[in-house]
């Protein structure tokens, strides 16, 4: 079965009421990994990553969505700080490493 890519990780939240990344405070939150992590970032994660991939939005979006998910899960409560920002970062290593197209949706 072959699974399309979501343009935007909204898409992964298709099937569901709310759609956690289409606030304003987590587009935010998703903009400041970015200032970390993207090409121009503090500590940019292509530099950093064993995988040498460039921190585009989808991937943090996929990274955040997925940490988001987790979080349903323990019912822990998502802080938008600097914990949550390294959490991310380290989903985006193991959806780098499988990759974007080998990545479970949903």
């Amino acid at each position: 079965m072959t699974q399309t890519l979501p343009t935007t990780i909204a898409d992964q939240f298709a099937d569901t009421e709310f759609n956690p990344l289409e606030t304003e405070e987590v587009n935010e939150f998703v903009d400041y990994c970015l200032s970390f992590y993207g090409e121009d970032g503090l500590y940019p994660f292509s530099k950093n990553s064993s995988t040498g991939q460039v921190a585009t939005r989808l991937l943090v979006e996929v990274a955040l969505g997925d940490y988001l998910g987790e979080l349903d899960e323990t019912e822990e409560e998502f802080q938008f700080d600097s914990l949550d920002r390294e959490r991310v970062r380290a989903r985006m290593e193991g959806v780098a490493r499988v990759g974007l197209e080998n990545h479970n949706f949903g």
